[in-house]
């Protein structure tokens, strides 16, 4: 596998996760989302993935990402999440 993509879905459906709501919320700058994204891999010392294919990752991002990612990093995705009071 090129990349830790379980990791890099982990990391996008965290940051899809609404602080107040405890919710998936639809990022409203995909591009922007993606290159963030992007950093954080560097950040981790991993290989980038292209912008484009981080850009369809960052599109499945309110469905799928976060099923793929709470099985692979369901402790980030959880930490991330605030209990609805």
């Amino acid at each position: 596998m090129t990349h830790d993509w379980f990791g890099i879905c982990a990391e996008i459906a965290r940051r899809c996760i609404d602080p107040r709501s405890g919710r998936v919320t639809v990022p409203k700058r995909e591009n922007k989302l993606a290159e963030e994204v992007c950093k954080w891999c560097e950040e981790q010392g991993w290989e980038e993935p292209a912008v484009s294919e981080m850009r369809e990752a960052v599109i499945l991002a309110p469905t799928s990402v976060l099923t793929i990612a709470t099985r692979a990093n369901c402790a980030s995705v959880r930490a991330s999440m605030r209990p609805n009071v």
